[in-house]
Order: structure tokens, then sequence, then C-alpha cells
């Protein structure tokens, strides 16, 4: 949300001290008794010199300052780094899916079937250069997990889908779990 004000009173244990900056718009927030202090944190609107609307945590040991800061594009980053985190996420029985902010794609599930198979991916994918691992499952009480009669591979990978050939002679089920942009 944009715009609007705050009413009320803003309280800090001891030691905290609030400073607006009235060049920048920002709100700062320190964790000692000066400015200079510990850590500090602040939030910027819309004045702020190269990124409008982030906010940041600042900490310093003393001798060296290190940075915490959320954009507004959602990327975050410490120390100039960019700190990779799920963005997205998705489960429905034995299917799931996670999306890094990245791009980065992680999703799963449990076939139930054997022989030829096309799965569809719970995600699409953004390419086909993506790797795909199926892992052989005991289904019921009488299947044999693991059976050294198995076989699986794949091939047809598509954006949306993968193929998948699975010659279980003992009734087992396949997990599928897939990874890529």
């Amino acid at each position: 949300k944009k715009g609007g004000t705050m009413s009320g009173a803003i309280t800090f244990s001891q030691g905290i001290v609030m400073k607006r900056s009235v060049n920048t718009g920002g709100l700062l927030f320190y964790g000692g008794t000066t400015a200079s202090d510990g850590a500090t944190f602040g939030a910027y609107g819309i004045n702020e010199g190269s990124t409008p609307g982030r906010f940041y945590a600042k900490a310093t040991d003393g001798t060296n300052t290190y940075y915490f800061y959320c954009r507004p594009d959602g990327k975050m980053t410490w120390r100039g780094d960019e700190i990779r985190f799920v963005r997205e996420t998705y489960k429905s029985g034995t299917s799931w899916y996670r999306v890094w902010s990245d791009g980065w794609i992680e999703q799963g599930g449990l076939l139930n079937a054997y022989n030829n198979q096309t799965i569809s991916l719970v995600k699409a994918m953004t390419t086909t250069n993506y790797s795909v691992q199926l892992t052989s499952v005991r289904i019921t009480a009488t299947s044999k997990a693991g059976d050294a009669n198995d076989q699986v591979f794949v091939s047809q990978n598509t954006t949306t889908s993968f193929s998948a050939y699975i010659n279980s002679t003992s009734g087992n089920g396949v997990y599928w779990y897939v990874c890529g942009y």
C-alpha cells in the first residue's frame, strides 16, 4: 500500500535512538545511545538516493560495517551478495514445487504406475535443460522396494512434461524429482 499516515506513539526500549532523515525522507533507528553506535535499521520512502522504498539494516563491529537490503523489486542482499529465498510454494497430495528468488525451480511427486508414462510437471520449466531423478519406491506391502529388475529412464523433456519408461515387475511406483530453470 502506498501513501497514508500513521497515528499513535512509537515506543522503544531504552538505548534506541530514532532519527528522521530530512535529506532522504527516511526514518532511522539506532541500537545504541547515539546515532553512531551499533546497529542501524532504516526504511526509506520517497526521496532516498538510489533505491526508493527499500528497507535496510546496518550492523557494525567497530571496524567493519555490514548492510542488509530489502529492495522494492523483491531482492535481498547481505554484504553485497544476493540472498536466495523461496518465493513460491505449492503442495497437493504427493505433488509439490518450490520456486526460488533467482528462478530455480524444484518439483516432484509420486507416480503409482509403470510402463511408459508422460509425467506432467506441476510448474512449467523455463527451459528443457533440467535434471530429472526417478526413484523406485515400494507402494504396497507385497511389492519389493528397489527390486533389481526395476528399470527407469527418462526421455522427451518439454517445459511442461517428460516421458518416463518404468519397467517394474514388482508393482512399485516411482518418486520423481525435477530441478532447473
